[in-house]
């Protein structure tokens, strides 16, 4: 039952083709009604062929399974899918062939059934001649002499049975040249029943290349012979994979919507700006599942503690451009930091691509991937195209440069703060201060945020919690003025703690940032806390600042208490 099915759908996309067209995400079920009516509507007394016809990776095996599903409960037909492919020489097919068919038949007539395992084995005996004749008999529109009487038995007893038998041939273009000919052999003559219909899965060019190195003249007009029609699948479209990929994103991670939606209308404003999308070298379905399970083993355990854009767009670079990705595991030979600020925030957002020509001077920064030597050592491996060159830096700029293409910096960020591995090494390291750690931070009283900084300190995990921190936009994620003068009270407890030799990446507050958590410019701390005035305001910041030995200059002491 349907229920059923959902139930035992797997977590990852297999590589296995649809088998119900509920799960066809390429809209291609009116296509396969087109091919329905047709077999339907087929009135003539003689065999039907049709091609369904599709590159590598296009869906050729599931469009057919559509078709098959539209069939499966009409009783007038009865219907054999033949994989050909997983036999191993042209006599297996054949056997496998009429061993299918027969087995098939056989449920609703025995005595048919028996004529056609009959005749297959008079075909096999035939095709064991030499090559030439097998060409000659295959060249003819009839069946070869021999097989002439027990063809026209089998045939006049299937259409006795009142039933039309459809076979579905699968995979014919992963075949060999010569077991191509033998299976368009068995279609054209030598299992060309009045009820039988073929619907046959191929890639056009390589089947007539199969045709002519059989020898077979004018291979295009042969295939005409064959088939009746053939239905060209479009291959699927950029959009399609981008949705695919949106849409698989979302399965794994529902609980992060308005985040993803806001990561991929980015994405198209990169499409618009690019005219490419930076999903290109997913180029088929196939390669877009793998890709999708390979996102979804990774970011198991980390989806709460990177940031989604950045987390998909490494893994991209893994999967399609290895070699890039490899070369961005080695941080400190092509990224710089990004700002040559000493305070601030901006000093705590690292990395950016290190320009080609300064890249013995560690005080330069790299503007983006066209100027970086990142660029110059991938175009000496001499693996991708120039098209290939210019998706990869796309993806490079937007993860690297953070004013562009509407990318907004968080404290996730690849780029920011001591994260960068962890999109690498898709784990988190002990001495990582968690998101959700920082969300409990965040919600509980000064005393218990005391006790979680003195935890965070002796664990070393003090830097990660600070760097949260110092991400926190107080006009909107602070939202009681009890709050607020909890973090102010926090940020001064924190300067005021003793640095230690194993703890020597701790280095306090940075004045910048606790400067602009108290700057009431236009009134907005008074106003959205609710203070009966400034003064008031001020009085909380001596206060605190008075109670503590806090770790600040002379000059920023003076001005913070006259601020």
């Amino acid at each position: 039952t349907e229920k059923d099915r959902q139930n035992v759908k797997s977590d990852f996309h297999d590589d296995n083709p649809i088998t119900h067209p509920d799960d066809d995400i390429l809209n291609r079920k009116q296509k396969a009604l087109q091919v329905y009516r047709l077999i339907k509507g087929y009135k003539s007394k003689s065999s039907l062929a049709i091609g369904i016809v599709g590159a590598w990776g296009d869906g050729k095996t599931s469009f057919m399974h559509i078709i098959e599903n539209k069939f499966n409960d009409d009783d007038k037909y009865i219907v054999v899918h033949f994989n050909s492919w997983l036999n191993i020489s042209v006599e297996s097919i054949i056997t496998d062939f009429f061993t299918t068919v027969e087995k098939k038949i056989r449920i609703h007539s025995f005595d048919v059934s028996k004529e056609v395992k009959k005749y297959g084995n008079n075909v096999l005996s035939v095709s064991k001649n030499t090559t030439t004749e097998t060409l000659l008999n295959a060249l003819k529109i009839i069946p070869d002499t021999s097989l002439s009487d027990s063809f026209a038995n089998v045939n006049d007893i299937l259409n006795r049975l009142d039933k039309k038998v459809i076979v579905f041939f699968d995979d014919l273009d992963r075949l060999k040249p010569n077991e191509v000919f033998e299976v368009l052999k068995l279609i054209r003559n030598t299992a060309s029943f009045d009820v039988f219909n073929y619907v046959v899965g191929y890639d056009k060019a390589y089947l007539i290349e199969a045709l002519k190195n059989n020898n077979i003249p004018f291979a295009d007009k042969y295939c005409e012979k064959i088939f009746l029609k053939e239905f060209p699948l479009p291959p699927i479209t950029q959009t399609q994979i981008d949705d695919f990929v949106k849409h698989s994103i979302l399965e794994i991670l529902p609980e992060k919507k308005i985040e993803i939606d806001g990561v991929f209308e980015s994405y198209e404003i990169l499409i618009y700006l690019e005219q490419s999308s930076i999903f290109t070298s997913l180029n088929n379905l196939r390669n877009t599942k793998r890709f999708i399970n390979e996102f979804k083993i990774s970011i198991y355990g980390l989806q709460d503690d990177v940031n989604v854009s950045d987390f998909i767009l490494i893994k991209l670079l893994k999967f399609s451009y290895y070699d890039v990705y490899r070369l961005l595991f080695n941080r400190n030979y092509y990224l710089d930091n990004k700002e040559s600020a000493f305070s601030g925030e901006r000093k705590y957002i690292n990395y950016k691509l290190r320009e080609k020509d300064k890249k013995d001077n560690l005080s330069t920064f790299g503007k983006n991937f066209d100027n970086s030597l990142l660029k110059e050592d991938v175009l000496s491996t001499k693996l991708y195209t120039d098209f290939d060159i210019k998706i990869i830096g796309n993806i490079c700029d937007k993860i690297f440069n953070k004013s562009t293409y509407g990318n907004i910096d968080s404290a996730l960020s690849i780029s920011y703060g001591n994260n960068y591995f962890k999109y690498f090494e898709d784990e988190i390291a002990e001495s990582a201060f968690t998101h959700a750690a920082f969300q409990e931070f965040m919600g509980v009283d000064f005393v218990t945020k005391q006790k979680i900084i003195n935890s965070a300190y002796e664990k070393d995990k003090l830097n990660g919690l600070v760097l949260f921190i110092y991400k926190i936009n107080i006009q909107q994620d602070v939202k009681s003025r009890a709050n607020y003068e909890n973090l102010i009270a926090c940020l001064f407890y924190i300067a005021n703690l003793k640095s230690k030799v194993k703890h020597d990446k701790y280095s306090g507050i940075d004045f910048d940032i606790l400067d602009g958590f108290m700057d009431n410019y236009k009134n907005l701390v008074v106003e959205r806390f609710k203070y009966e005035s400034v003064n008031e305001l001020k009085s909380f910041y001596k206060s605190v600042f008075l109670e503590k030995t806090v770790k600040l200059t002379t000059k920023n002491r003076s001005k913070l208490t006259t601020s």
